[in-house]
């Protein structure tokens, strides 16, 4: 599954989906039922977005938290339910639902101490939160699952890059739905390098992509300024080499 990742992100997609293919049969056969978790983890995260429905991901990553719980594999099950609350955040599953399931999923990250996933976490709850209507600003990840600028300051100390890419991309995703744009075009320099640092291959860079064009598009409506539909243009046609 990471080899298909691999060869994704060289743009080898027909080579990517015989990985996908392959690694797919290997989890349904269940013969290798300790490395399952991860292998779904790795499957979706890097490779199945390239060809298949993002519902398949979706219901893979759901059922690979329980199986990894199941078997003992709970780093593993608890990076799936992660990537299951994110992807899911995109479906129709509504908000209360993924708002009990990640008051859970935090819970459990925090009582076997997995800081990463449990960091990574806690502002995709906090997003859930604000688009319910739990917060007093909802362009700010302040709330009952944490302090926008207490967690922002603990990950960039510790230096934890992953956990400091999923705060700002769900700090800015606030600003997208809410379509504030002052803070768009504050924090979109930052938004940039941050996601273009990233595993190209991942699932988020390409949400992430997408949003940069929908954002610049926006702001150049909104200012006039040439230099936003430039990036614009740039970044929607990288999502349609993407689709082709």
């Amino acid at each position: 599954a990471m080899y298909g990742g691999f060869e994704a992100v060289l743009g080898n997609l027909a080579t990517a989906k015989r990985f996908l293919l392959l690694t797919d049969k290997i989890i349904t056969s269940g013969r290798c039922e300790e490395s399952t978790t991860m292998a779904t983890v790795n499957l979706h995260c890097l490779v199945s977005q390239w060809s298949q429905p993002f519902s398949v991901a979706i219901e893979a990553l759901k059922a690979a938290y329980i199986s990894g719980m199941e078997c003992g594999d709970v780093e593993a099950a608890l990076y799936s339910s992660h990537n299951y609350i994110f992807s899911a955040l995109y479906s129709t599953t509504p908000l209360y639902q993924l708002e009990s399931d990640v008051r859970i999923f935090c819970q459990q990250m925090k009582d076997f101490n997995l800081e990463t996933p449990y960091f990574s976490t806690l502002p995709l709850w906090q997003g859930i939160l604000n688009l319910m209507g739990e917060a007093e600003d909802p362009l700010r990840l302040t709330g009952f699952a944490m302090d926008d600028d207490e967690l922002e300051a603990y990950n960039r100390a510790n230096g934890d890059e992953l956990a400091l890419y999923a705060h700002l991309y769900h700090r800015y995703l606030m600003s997208v739905f809410y379509c504030s744009l002052p803070t768009l075009e504050e924090n979109l320099p930052e938004f940039i390098y941050t996601f273009q640092k990233a595993l190209r291959g991942h699932y988020v860079v390409q949400m992430a992509t997408f949003y940069a064009s929908l954002t610049c598009y926006r702001l150049y409506h909104h200012t006039g300024k040439a230099a936003f539909r430039r990036r614009a243009r740039k970044f929607a046609r990288t999502v349609e080499n993407w689709c082709q």
